[in-house]
């Protein structure tokens, strides 16, 4: 049998199961929000043909089917590795607080595969589709709940609560702003470029300025819950740079900023040159870049939530 500390939660394992209910997190909230948000406006603006629409929301779909069983299949692999260190059998470790918040994850995981799976392929922005991408992505939220109530914000504090909601939009936001992203380079972006040849640069314009205002205002959300969370678990400046949670909470920071900068030269110096086809390609190449950085951030993050903070 392996050894509690092989599966501790700083232990690689423990690691690699949470990079990937992150990043299965953050992907499934964003093909959501591209469908909802970004895709449905496009469309309501009478840009691009219901055939684009059906592409791009096809795509998006593969990608959130990824996104939620990568996110489903891990899950398991958190309880285990909790009733491993806790040296309880995982029947015993769901009768414990962890377990009741692991047990909702693992529902939300489950309903948010269900409801992508049931959208059709070709279903484009429907009544029905939308319907589900909406089941999926109160599934994901359910993922956030989860981790919120079984993390450093559920310390029993008297700020608890406003904590653990601090933390639920922190990882929707997340979402909102990285998994979208990955929605509107994977899906968007190509769909508008297999388009009509004369709508291509316009319908894949249409999709990123229908992108900023969302990645804007996430990134701004995104700041301030980290600005309190960092607040409230650090208990001061000094051990921003005395622990060993204030020193990779200062990479995480770090990568974040490349982030930011990589999303303002997209905005500020790609974004008003699109209109053309070759326009959208060079977009979508710093986009994955911005991606890459982005999935250094949830690998940083996932080693972070194993740390003791400084107020502990």
């Amino acid at each position: 049998m392996p050894s509690p500390s092989a599966f501790g939660l700083e232990s690689p394992a423990y690691v690699v199961v949470r990079v990937a209910m992150y990043a299965g997190l953050t992907g499934l909230i964003g093909a959501a929000l591209f469908v909802l948000l970004l895709l449905r406006r496009v469309r309501a603006l009478g840009l691009g043909s219901d055939l684009f629409a059906e592409d791009a929301a096809s795509s998006a779909r593969r990608v959130a089917l990824v996104s939620a069983a990568v996110l489903l299949l891990a899950t398991p692999g958190r309880l285990l590795c909790f009733a491993l260190v806790n040296d309880a059998t995982m029947a015993a470790a769901v009768g414990t607080h962890f377990g009741r918040a692991w047990m909702l994850q693992l529902f939300g995981a489950a309903v948010a595969l269900t409801a992508v799976v049931a959208i059709r392929p070709m279903s484009g922005t429907g009544t029905g589709a939308v319907l589900r991408w909406r089941i999926a992505a109160l599934g994901a939220i359910a993922v956030a709940i989860g981790f919120a109530i079984s993390g450093h914000a559920s310390d029993g504090s008297s700020f608890q609560l406003l904590e653990q909601t601090t933390d639920v939009l922190h990882l929707v936001a997340a979402g909102a702003w990285i998994g979208t992203l990955a929605s509107l380079t994977f899906a968007g972006i190509p769909a508008a470029l297999r388009a009509n040849e004369e709508a291509r640069g316009s319908v894949a314009a249409s999709l990123v300025r229908a992108f900023s205002p969302l990645a804007l205002t996430a990134a701004g959300v995104l700041a301030l819950t980290g600005s309190y969370a960092a607040w409230m678990r650090l208990g001061g400046l000094a051990p921003l740079f005395s622990s060993d949670y204030g020193r990779v909470l200062l990479i995480k920071l770090g990568v974040i900023a490349a982030v930011m900068m990589f999303g303002a030269i997209n905005w500020r110096y790609h974004g008003p040159r699109l209109g053309s086809e070759g326009a959208a390609r060079t977009i979508n190449r710093t986009a994955l870049v911005e991606l890459s950085l982005g999935l250094l951030v949830v690998i940083v993050t996932a080693g972070l939530v194993a740390l003791a903070t400084p107020t502990d």
